[in-house]
């Protein structure tokens, strides 16, 4: 990092901010400068942003509370946080609308449940409410759940033993008072003072190394108070835009920058010279912060046919160019379309029997991404249709086609037979289907036909054997599913669901929730139900489960399987 570290004088730094008129208090005076003598003075980040990570004292931990100043960068200038310390993942979200009680099976609302949750939510006993508290930021929250009494946990700050500070009530929005009436359009210089009042106004904060003075300027003023050297639109801060029924940001529409650096050169234009000059003024003065991203820049303001040659319009490509999920996310592309490729129309495929082989074919879609809808053919073995909204278009199957092209870019199919499963959601069916994995030996069972579908249109040796059983609406005992070292394993137990889940023995264990329902052991079934039994092979460690008494018969003779008894009761 560029910011020079200050003399260590506080050698043996305590846990706690030094009293004053201790010996401690007077040497973290001098080191800072004084500053730690204002009201809000961050004393565990200064000693964090001081300190190299190895000499921390040991109330501070080297991964959760190291500054960003010792943490390497990446190619545009930010931060890479580790591993262990990224913000927790959260599960994409299905269910846009939540009803404030928890959905009736069958229904849309329910089965996007289960998909968001992994099945999990048709266990007995699933919290619905604090599902919904967890998996939504609290501004997003429906109006039947309070942002306040209902925020989970996970939103809330944590004081320096981690526990977690609760609000007593949230102003919309939370606004410090202003103290620097007048900010100058660079941070104020230390002993200056718009420098003292900048931090009364931040509690301190503005004195720690990293502080964003521009993005603190934006969102603590109002757009149409703000100073002359931050545009209302361009600069505006999410806080100040409105939300669309789901919570989202709703951004203006970008205004085109206008082009004056005709020719950029490959790198950064050296002050003094015209190209500089022509940068300053394309960028409205933003070329001129240290930390102005040069290349990003570039990519982002032009088209990608018009990128200079040191730019790649397929890997350097701005998110900006790119065609959009329904989650808003860039989908990237492989490659540009090439004059050698076969291009076929999707009207072509509707009236084209007999297509070359799908190594030589390339479908060509037109407009948007958004104009399109995917799902599986069912009676294909799961391959990739799509239809054109716009058109009221039929679905077309387009399984001979490896590589789709949109807007002059070539993609993967498999990106779009994600779109599919994410456009499709769970299709249950009270029919269990096993499958067989050609390259593995594995089998897995399911009674969700989008996921059949998915598993068998992929070209990862996933093979559909058939129906193997019924999941009867009678029957109540529901089957765990688990995934163990790239196996699943299933079980209508549910004090082994238990012990898999709880015990240490079993982390590796991954519950994936409830896969369809049958008849338990000891619950009433109809006179024909028959005995689905368990095996164990002991080549690749997977189960086999059997409803056919002749394959029944033929494994528990086969000595590299194991009967491991009845598992639970089905009908045919």
């Amino acid at each position: 990092m560029s910011s020079a570290t200050p003399e260590i004088l506080l050698l043996n730094p305590p846990a706690e901010m030094p009293a004053e008129g201790t010996e401690a208090y007077d040497l973290l005076l001098k080191e800072t400068g004084g500053a730690s003598a204002n009201p809000g003075f961050g004393y565990k980040s200064h000693i964090a942003a001081t300190r190299k990570p190895e000499d921390y004292p040991d109330w501070l931990n080297p991964v959760k509370d190291i500054d960003d100043r010792w943490l390497p960068e990446d190619e545009q200038g930010k931060v890479i946080r580790p591993e262990e310390i990224i913000e927790p993942i959260l599960a994409p979200i299905f269910l846009l609308n939540p009803p404030a009680e928890m959905p009736a099976e069958g229904t849309e609302a329910y089965d996007l449940l289960l998909k968001e949750t992994g099945g999990a939510s048709a266990n007995p006993g699933f919290g619905y409410k604090s599902h919904i508290a967890a998996t939504r930021d609290p501004k997003d929250y429906p109006d039947w759940l309070d942002p306040v009494k209902d925020i989970d946990d996970r939103w809330l700050p944590k004081d320096e033993q981690g526990k977690v500070i609760r609000p007593e009530k949230i102003i919309e929005p939370i606004l410090a008072p202003i103290f620097l009436l007048n900010p100058p359009a660079e941070m104020p210089e230390e002993g200056t003072e718009a420098y003292d009042l900048l931090l009364k106004e931040t509690g301190g904060a503005s004195a720690n190394p990293g502080f964003g003075y521009k993005s603190h300027i934006a969102a603590t003023r109002k757009p149409e108070d703000y100073p002359d050297w931050l545009n209302p639109v361009k600069d505006i801060d999410d806080r100040w835009l409105p939300k669309d029924e789901e919570g989202k940001v709703i951004r203006p529409e970008p205004v085109p920058t206008p082009i004056l650096l005709f020719n950029p050169p490959a790198n950064m234009p050296i002050v003094g010279t015209e190209e500089y000059a022509l940068l300053l003024q394309e960028t409205g003065g933003a070329s001129a912060n240290p930390d102005f991203n040069y290349k990003s820049h570039i990519a982002a303001t032009r088209e990608p046919k018009d990128y200079p040659e040191w730019l790649d319009p397929v890997k350097d490509i701005d998110d900006r160019w790119l065609p959009k999920d329904h989650n808003g996310r860039a989908i990237n592309p492989i490659s540009l379309v090439a004059k050698t490729d076969r291009i076929i129309p999707l009207d072509e495929v509707k009236n084209t029997t007999n297509l070359p082989d799908k190594e030589q074919n390339l479908l060509s879609l037109n407009g948007k991404l958004e104009d399109y809808r995917f799902s599986f053919d069912s009676r294909q073995n799961g391959e990739l249709l799509i239809a054109n909204i716009t058109e009221n278009g039929e679905s077309v199957n387009i399984g001979n086609f490896d590589k789709i092209s949109l807007s002059g870019y070539v993609y993967n199919s498999q990106i779009f037979r994600d779109l599919a499963l994410e456009h499709v959601g769970a299709n249950l069916r009270n029919e269990v289907q096993r499958l067989y994995n050609s390259k593995t030996g594995n089998h897995m069972y399911s009674a969700n036909q989008t996921e059949v579908d998915y598993l068998t249109g992929n070209e990862n040796g996933w093979i559909a054997e058939g129906v193997s059983y019924k999941s009867d609406s009678s029957a109540t005992q529901a089957v765990h599913r688990f995934f163990v070292d790239g196996k699943h394993f299933y079980t209508a137990n549910d004090q082994e669901k238990d012990l898999l889940i709880n015990s240490p023995d079993f982390s590796n264990y991954i519950y994936e929730g409830e896969s369809h329902k049958v008849y338990g052991l000891k619950d009433e079934r109809p006179e024909d139900a028959v005995a689905v039994k368990r095996y164990f092979n002991t080549l690749n460690g997977s189960h086999v489960y059997s409803s056919s008494i002749t394959e029944q018969d033929i494994l528990s003779a086969n000595p590299e399987y194991i009967n491991e008894g009845t598992a639970w009761y089905a009908n045919l």
